[in-house]
């Protein structure tokens, strides 16, 4: 049997040897794989703390709705009723009437939304042409104040001729999309 002694040379070499393997292990398994760990936990956290804000921010807006809404009715503004589903072709009578004040009019009606189990959202994408921009004023403000609940959630105008001077006689190219409201057959 052969038997070898480590010179103390030796013996330091393997020392060190063994530290940096410890070390290279400790790095790749335990420290590498923490740090990862730490970054997705605090991306998880921004995440949660945005969602906790947006939150918020959604809270503080209804709440502030809601006095909105009480100040106008203790003012005596009527309240319009959620007509119930399906009141298609009263609504299109009724936009019919409002846009024969436009120059020229489309409607594209969009799949309803019915995620709300109480509510059936009526998305409704307009182009029209008129003459002022006072006009198209008074077009989306006969939409909003119509006999049907809606909202308008985005309004993009723009003209074909314009003069520095006056915006008189311009043509005014108005595309909005519009929301409408219908109750649920089966709410009550």
């Amino acid at each position: 049997m052969l038997t070898y002694t480590f010179s103390r040379r030796e013996k330091v070499l393997i020392a060190v040897f063994a530290l940096l393997l410890v070390t290279i292990g400790w790095y790749q398994l335990v420290y590498i794989n923490t740090t990862e760990q730490i970054h997705m936990l605090n991306s998880k956290i921004e995440t949660v703390e945005l969602d906790i804000s947006t939150s918020k921010t959604k809270l503080a807006k209804k709440k502030e709705m809601e006095l909105v809404i009480k100040q106008k009715i203790a003012e005596g503004a009527k309240t319009t009723p959620i007509p119930v589903y399906d009141n298609i072709k009263p609504l299109m009578a009724e936009m019919d009437t409002i846009m024969a004040k436009a120059a020229s009019y489309t409607l594209q009606f969009e799949s309803l939304e019915t995620e709300s189990g109480e509510y059936i959202q009526r998305g409704v994408t307009m182009h029209f042409t008129c003459g002022t921009y006072e006009e198209a004023e008074k077009i989306m403000q006969e939409i909003i104040e119509g006999p049907y609940p809606c909202y308008i959630d985005s309004v993009d105008i723009g003209t074909s001729r314009m003069t520095a001077a006056k915006m008189e006689n311009a043509d005014i190219s108005v595309y909005i999309h519009v929301v409408f409201f219908e109750r649920h057959p089966q709410s009550h």
